[in-house]
């Protein structure tokens, strides 16, 4: 009866921390990894973000700057089959976006202030609420996790500023700019990446678990 009531004393509390641990665990580890997966898409969002606002600037600053004014050379977005007509930035930036979706990636370009052959384009919450953030926080990153059929997908949001002389002088006075009055620095449109990449991964880790 010793043993008995030693065994009851000594193991029963251990057993009912492990049950109470298991549940915890079981609650607890689906947040945490969700989070980190999140995380993570943030971060490879404001990543690939970066990556296409250089690659821009650059084909700004070394391939529209040396064909404006130039005989015979214009920029467009219809440029297709056109020798002596070279894809606007944003066009650039559509097209490309196109070619990476096959990889999980999306990445979206879109303004409250669109050229006549995008004005049909219609903005939904995410896109409105991203706007008004970076519109008043243009260096911080806007950010949502939301569900599209059966899958979650992080969407993350970072402003498309003004950031060359060269965008500026062309957004006033390209043929059906929305708007002549930018200056240098202006937030002119969203970056925006959705990813479901992370969020699978995370998903798989707890399926094997």
């Amino acid at each position: 009866m010793f043993s008995r009531s030693m065994f009851w004393k000594l193991f029963f509390p251990i057993g009912i921390v492990l049950i109470v641990s298991a549940i915890a665990a079981a609650i607890y580890l689906p947040y945490v990894i969700r989070q980190s997966a999140e995380q993570d898409a943030l971060a490879a969002g404001k990543e690939t973000v970066s990556q296409f606002t250089k690659l821009r600037q650059y084909y700004t600053e070394n391939v529209i700057a040396k064909v404006s004014g130039k005989a015979g050379f214009s920029a467009a977005a219809d440029h297709v089959n056109q020798p002596l007509v070279v894809p606007l930035p944003a066009t650039m930036i559509h097209e490309l976006s196109a070619m990476f979706e096959a990889s999980g990636t999306t990445l979206k370009l879109y303004s409250p202030y669109p050229f006549p052959n995008r004005k049909g384009r219609v903005l939904d919450k995410f896109a409105e609420d991203a706007w008004r953030f970076l519109q008043a926080n243009p260096d911080r990153a806007f950010y949502r996790t939301e569900t599209v059929g059966e899958r979650s997908i992080v969407r993350v949001a970072i402003a498309d500023r003004m950031t060359a002389q060269a965008c500026v002088a062309c957004h006033n006075s390209v043929a059906g700019s929305p708007k002549t009055d930018w200056k240098l620095g202006d937030v002119r449109g969203v970056l925006e990446v959705d990813s479901s990449k992370q969020l699978d991964s995370g998903q798989h880790i707890l399926s094997q678990a």
